[in-house]
């Protein structure tokens, strides 16, 4: 059997290294809600609004942040709310790493739709996506057809780290 070479013995140290380093790192243990946006950082730019008479839920009050992480990206976020005070929701539809400009929130003649812009790294032409969330009566939630997207107010919505939404005129 011959003897690794000096080279591979280095390799061979430095790919365990990274892998000990990989297991054994303080970010794996960090709960997702770290991961979230903080709504009260001061250097979040946070836009707050009403959707008008919306589908099945009535008017709707949201709040949209874009917070600069780097690199012309955003860490973003979509949260609304709806309802009379004693009966108040609160959801997050959107909540990731977007490009400029922030994400925007529209009623449709379903419910609501969340267009966001994603730019392919080192290109100056940008995609939007919109994706379209239908009142559900029964649920008293948004809905997505596309479950994933719900995936943002299980894992930084207001059950994950309730943070107080300033009062919105009329309200």
């Amino acid at each position: 059997m011959a003897m690794p070479d000096h080279a591979s013995k280095i390799a061979i140290a430095l790919r365990a290294a990274c892998v000990a380093g990989v297991l054994g790192s303080p970010w794996r243990a960090m709960p997702a809600a770290a991961d979230c946006l903080d709504w009260s950082d001061p250097t979040a730019e946070i836009v707050q609004g009403v959707v008008a008479a919306v589908p099945g839920a009535g008017d709707v009050s949201y709040r949209i942040a874009a917070l600069y992480v780097g690199f012309n990206h955003h860490l973003g976020a979509v949260e609304i709310r709806w309802g009379n005070a004693a009966t108040s929701m609160r959801q997050l539809l959107f909540h990731g790493i977007h490009d400029q400009p922030p994400a925007t929130i529209a009623r449709t003649g379903e419910g609501l739709a969340v267009a966001v812009a994603f730019c392919p790294r080192d290109s100056e032409i940008c995609e939007t996506a919109s994706v379209p969330w239908i009142y559900d009566a029964a649920s008293r939630r948004f809905r997505s057809a596309d479950l994933e997207d719900e995936r943002a107010d299980r894992d930084c919505g207001p059950a994950a780290a309730e943070q107080a939404w300033p009062a919105t005129p009329g309200r």
